[in-house]
């Protein structure tokens, strides 16, 4: 039995690695597609076809596993290819010639016209054929194209069905520009045949979800419709021919309105879909499942006619006027349900003093309302939205049904919501589900309710027993799948390993493992259950012949034992081999031995176990360290907008200019070469090169002028100025009062006044040029700013109120109330620890450490010769590399990790020894850091405007590397190599604003 359950945990280690894997490839994949894409100049024109067919075709020919590739409009103009080459199924379904290689499905606003414009392209994309249908469709409301929209990042759908395929998918969108969405699609076919291929049994069941236990894939155990068996029923002719006239009709499909009407890996499901397959089945009707909007979008969908059937719905007066209703065809009791803590509810009075969560467009939504216009509400887009604001304590209430209410509770791990009180002692009602058809359809309602009547009640009752439908709101009545499914959720793994359980339910004992996986950038879980019984069947016929055959093989060997030692001494030493490849890290190289010795192999399963179980635990570790890594870059680079992205991008022109490095056969690099676990260094490394950051002040990573400190002082300078200004008006009106009989005096005072006035304003002027900082600060600047600052002011407040027990320790006793227009004061300095002057001398920093640590003098600043900021500040912004060092060096890292410091601490250095922060030389600099200082250089030239350096165009910021190659500060070899091998403008069409991308001539760079 145990071997039995080890093949089945080495199954599902191979499907856990081998989905992660796929889904990993499928990201990256998609990411480089849109991302080549978004940039491309064809996206922003017109929607040509013979341009973006070539582009759309090359690129899905390039990655043939991408579905279709189609670009839309806030317009709701839309463009999209198809490869035929993906499914045998299309040339049927889109009715193409025979030979398409490409469809191009287009809505054209131009033409004024609500047309579907299919044209169908061979493999040298010559049109074949083309034609016209109408279309409802507006690509602008789908929710691919709206949630594309509201990021810069790329968005993933959860599985729907696709259209015109009638398969399941996921779409990728990202954003363009502010009106424009590239998406792709891709079938799920790839999972489904991966979980039918390596289910365990028959009965098992795989399951793909997240944490909320919101399903994503898994087997096919859904109930089957064909239960439903019907009397006596047949079409008449009028209502036969009536239903082949009838068009494709578009059905309603909410995603989690179980066990009614959910998706499952993509396709409908339910009691009320299953139903209504039989009755389309019976009555021969056409229809499609639509499942990728919210309730209250398919009922604005259905309003505007481009959903024709909806179901699963409640009757009202309000959906009465835009649909036709059928008979009803289930019961529904609604019940209040709350928070634990509240009281049974009985009177109206305390039910209005509830806060309701209520679903939007929800019948009993318009019913409570109607009822009770002043009721207290949120509204949510679906029902587990609604339960977790209930269990969380966000609200108080909503309304809910028997046959969901239990199910959700145990799906979704609720512990804090209960039944308080059935909804018809406030408002006596029976509620039931209808089919809605829109009104052109009147005749199809009367052919269902026809079918509908002539279905056998034991067939039907059937139908609902294989959907559990259960009046029971407490005692929930579900499958021993289900069950299962509900336990894993209270054994949720919070590490990346596999877990096993063994769990008996009605007698029958399961088997089920789970392990964590990333999924759509969330936590997900990957599970498997099976049978036992279903497990151990095959042995269980094979026992006795099994045993006979051990019995043969022991006593053979223990004849054979004298002629045999050499079958021992072979596979011990092929084992102590495989341990010294497990010490050594090499995983992969480790292979089971070959042996007839239980013992023997028994020790090389463990040992390949081991090797797995170490190869997983380093994958693991090795995952988490590069996640908290990145998360430490991001939140870095989100500290300032001003260096925003700078942490990612860094590591990113680094691995290229690597890449190209190690892929040299000839010339300088044609000996260099990294192994996986130096590369991976390095890239950590670039991803940490600036976690010193962390450390630096915000007013300085954000100092855009030289007065900034947290916010612009030039403000408190010229309140100032408007102090003097108003000085001298009240000077020159009491002198005027003085002399009103002389007439020569007045006109002397009011020069006076003009001259000071004047003075003032270019005095300010003259301020406020040195605090933006452009230009280079002269002697006759600073001058004449000693002089400015020295002019006088009364101040009549004492200095020392409003201030905290520190800031009075650092302010100087006040003598006197008049005041220098510019203010150096002791209280504005910060003194340094000497400590630090003793740290940096034992670490072999060469840094010139400045004697106070931060000084906010207001002229002192003022005086900066270039830029904005300070000595002090200069130094705590250049001081990020050695903290840096300090933190880094802190960690334990691993030895394959050792260099990570290295790698991260050297960015500023120079070859020259003009860096810092230890000066090194060019022999002291290997050329991973010579890549990491050009790629930290290159980066910062070409991002975006920072308070204390400028932006350049392509061109320039060459050119800048290119003087610092000559100066000996950067190494020539890399820079030539980055511009030969094209990387620069690999990265430049990626990275960089299109704006700056200019044209440039490498080879004036070039050595002959």
């Amino acid at each position: 039995m145990q071997s039995t359950i080890n093949a089945s945990e080495k199954n599902f280690y191979e499907l856990f690695d081998r989905v992660d894997f796929r889904n990993e490839n499928l990201n990256r994949q998609n990411q480089t597609i849109l991302n080549l894409l978004q940039q491309h100049p064809d996206l922003k024109g017109d929607l040509s076809t013979s341009k973006l067919l070539q582009l759309f075709s090359e690129s899905l020919t390039q990655f043939p596993k991408a579905y279709a590739i189609y670009l839309a409009t806030s317009e709701n103009e839309f463009f999209e290819v198809i490869n035929m080459a993906h499914s045998d199924r299309l040339e049927e379904q889109l009715q193409a010639p025979t030979g398409t290689a490409w469809t191009v499905i287009q809505v054209d606003i131009k033409r004024k016209t609500n047309n579907y414009h299919f044209q169908y392209f061979d493999a040298q994309l010559r049109l074949l054929s083309e034609k016209f249908s109408t279309t409802e469709y507006k690509a602008s409301q789908r929710p691919w194209f709206q949630n594309a929209m509201k990021s810069t990042d790329i968005y993933q759908s959860k599985p729907y069905l696709f259209w015109h395929l009638k398969a399941p998918g996921i779409t990728f969108s990202k954003k363009v520009n502010d009106t424009r969405v590239i998406a792709i699609d891709y079938t799920i076919e790839h999972l489904t045949n991966l979980f039918k291929h390596l289910k365990p049994t028959k009965d098992s069941q795989i399951i793909l979800f997240n944490r909320y236990g919101e399903k994503y894939f898994e087997t096919d155990v859904s109930p089957d419709s064909s239960l439903l068996k019907f009397e006596d029923f047949k079409l008449s002719k009028q209502e036969s021919d009536y239903i082949k006239s009838l068009p494709l009709l578009k059905v309603s499909n909410q995603a989690n309105w179980e066990p009614f009407d959910f998706v499952q890996n993509g396709h409908e499901n339910g009691f009320s879909i299953a139903l209504l397959k039989s009755l389309a089945e019976r009555i021969g009707l056409q229809i499609q499942f639509v499942n990728d909007y919210r309730w209250d979008e398919f009922l604005e969908e259905f309003k505007h006619g481009r959903i024709d059937l909806m179901h699963s719905l409640l009757h009202s007066e309000e959906r009465e006027k835009i649909g036709v209703f059928s008979d009803p065809y289930y019961s529904i009791d609604n019940f209040l349900m709350t928070h634990k803590s509240i009281n049974k509810i009985e009177t109206t009075e305390q039910l209005l003093a509830l806060r309701f969560a209520l679903g939007r467009s929800w019948q009993s939504t318009e019913l409570l309302l109607n009822k009770f216009p002043n009721l207290n509400y949120q509204l949510y887009d679906d029902l587990p939205a609604m339960m977790r604001a209930v269990d969380a304590g966000e609200v108080d209430a909503w309304i809910d049904n028997a046959e969901t209410f239990a199910r959700n509770r145990q799906k979704y791990q609720l512990t804090n919501i209960k039944v308080n009180q059935a909804l018809d002692a406030f408002i006596p009602r029976q509620d039931h589900l209808y089919f809605m058809a829109q009104p052109k359809y009147a005749p199809l309602i009367d052919i269902l309710n026809r079918a509908m009547n002539s279905i056998e009640p034991r067939s039907f009752k059937r139908l609902e027993q294989s959907w559990y439908l259960d009046e029971n709101l407490e005692a929930l009545k579900i499958s021993p799948y289900e069950n299962l499914f509900f336990q894993l959720l209270n054994k949720l793994p919070s590490d990346g390993d596999a877990h096993f359980y063994k769990t008996e339910i009605d007698g029958q004992v399961y088997l089920t493992a789970i392990s964590a996986m990333d999924y759509d950038k969330e936590a997900a879980y990957l599970a498997t259950l099976v049978p036992l019984s279903s497990l151990l069947a095959p042995y269980y016929q094979e026992f006795y012949l099994s045993l006979l055959a051990i019995i043969i093989s022991l006593l053979t060997l223990l004849l054979l034992a004298h002629f045999s030692s050499a079958l021992i001494v072979r596979p011990i030493n092929e084992l102590m081999k495989r341990n010294k490849l497990i010490a050594n890290r090499a995983f992969d190289k480790v292979t089971p031995v070959e042996t007839h010795i239980k013992e023997l192999a028994e020790l090389s399963d463990t040992l390949m176990t081991v090797s797995k179980s170490f190869q997983q635990y380093e994958k693991t570790q090795e995952t988490f360290l590069q996640g908290l890594v990145k998360l430490i870059a991001e939140a870095i680079d989100k500290r300032s907008h001003h260096t925003y992205s700078h942490c990612s991008r860094v590591p990113k022109l680094g691995i290229m200019i690597l890449d190209a490095a190690i892929e040299q056969k000839e010339g300088y690099f044609k000996s260099f070469g990294m192994s996986e676990d130096e590369k991976q260094a390095f890239e950590l490394g670039a991803w940490l090169h600036d976690a010193g950051k962390i450390t630096t002040p915000e007013s300085i990573l954000e100092k855009s002028t030289k007065l900034d400190a947290f916010y612009n002082r030039i403000h408190e300078i010229r309140m100032r100025f408007e102090v003097l200004w108003r000085d001298a008006e009240i000077h020159y009106y009491q002198q005027m009062a003085k002399s009103s009989d002389n007439q020569e005096l007045q006109e002397q005072l009011k020069q006076q006044l003009n001259e000071t006035q004047k003075r003032l304003q270019d005095d300010y002027q003259l301020i406020a040029d040195l605090n933006i900082g452009k230009e280079r600060v002269t002697e006759e600047n600073l001058a004449k700013l000693d002089m400015i600052g020295e002019i006088k002011w009364h101040s009549h407040f004492d200095k020392s109120l409003g201030l905290s027990k520190f800031q009075l320790e650092q302010l100087p006793k006040q003598n006197s109330n008049i005041e220098s227009l510019l203010q150096d004061y002791p209280e504005q300095i910060m003194i340094r620890p000497a400590k630090e002057h003793v740290y940096y001398k034992q670490q072999d920093f060469t840094m010139t450490v400045p004697k106070h640590e931060l000084n906010l003098g207001e002229k002192y600043n003022l005086s900066i010769v270039r830029g904005t900021l300070t000595h002090e500040e200069r130094f705590k912004m250049e001081e990020h590399v050695v903290m840096t060092l300090k933190l880094l060096e802190q960690v334990p890292l691993p030895q394959h990790y050792q260099n990570i410091p290295k790698y991260a601490g050297t960015h500023h250095e120079k070859l020259d020894g003009s860096g810092y922060p230890r000066q090194l030389t060019a022999e002291q600099f290997g050329m991973p850091e010579r890549i990491m200082a050009l790629a930290d250089i290159f980066e910062a030239l070409t991002a975006p405007d920072r308070p204390y350096k400028r932006t350049h165009n392509l061109s320039r910021a060459l050119d800048i590397l290119y003087e610092m190659v000559e100066n000996n500060k950067l190494d020539r070899d890399v820079f030539e190599l980055f511009l030969r091998s094209g990387v620069y403008m690999v990265y430049a069409k990626e990275f960089i604003d299109p704006s700056q991308v200019d044209s440039v001539n490498i080879h004036k760079y070039l050595r002959n």
